[in-house]
């Protein structure tokens, strides 16, 4: 697992909590729309981003206690990794709350660091109605895996958020459907 960025602080990535946005390489989609390219592959050899070791990150979020309150843990997708748990589990014991941006593809982590408690709050995405998923995050995407996840939230005990990124592709039905599927029922 490779630590591809980080921003040192930020008030808007995680609700009610100053915290730093830890940016993990690798995704398992291709959206053509996506802001951070550069983290798909699971090497970066572009030599645009810095990497940092995780005694870089565990030395940097041990100078920052009493500044910040949380970490956000973002991608690429971080769900691709599997020592993500132990990530998590490290930020924990740390004293820091945990924020997981995650593009729902893989709900069986998702599930698992729920119950091991891992994290206090999930961003989830819906890149678009389920009938278009394909066309707009590549051949890869799993509609169903997005559903079950998507479901495992819908039961959780921690906050939680379905997002979006308003695209050309989408017009305001596909919005309003994609609303639904987030809907509490």
């Amino acid at each position: 697992m490779r630590i591809s960025g980080l921003v040192g602080s930020s008030l808007i990535d995680f609700p009610d909590c100053i915290s730093c946005v830890l940016f993990l390489q690798g995704c398992n989609w291709n959206c053509w729309y996506c802001h951070n390219p550069q983290l798909i592959p699971l090497e970066n050899n572009t030599g645009e981003q810095v990497e940092y070791s995780m005694e870089t990150f565990k030395d940097f979020l041990d100078r920052r206690r009493g500044r910040l309150d949380g970490v956000v843990v973002t991608g690429g997708e971080p769900t691709i990794h599997h020592e993500l748990p132990a990530l998590l589990s490290m930020i924990k014991e740390m004293g820091y709350a945990v924020k997981l941006d995650t593009n729902g593809s893989n709900p069986r982590m998702v599930k698992d660091i729920l119950d091991a408690n891992l994290v206090d709050y999930i961003a989830m995405d819906i890149k678009a109605p389920w009938e278009k998923y394909r066309k707009i995050c590549g051949s890869g995407a799993n509609v169903d895996r997005v559903k079950e996840t998507l479901d495992i939230l819908k039961r959780c005990s921690i906050g939680w958020e379905a997002r979006t990124t308003v695209c050309p592709s989408l017009d305001s039905k596909d919005l309003l459907l994609m609303e639904d599927y987030a809907r509490l029922r």
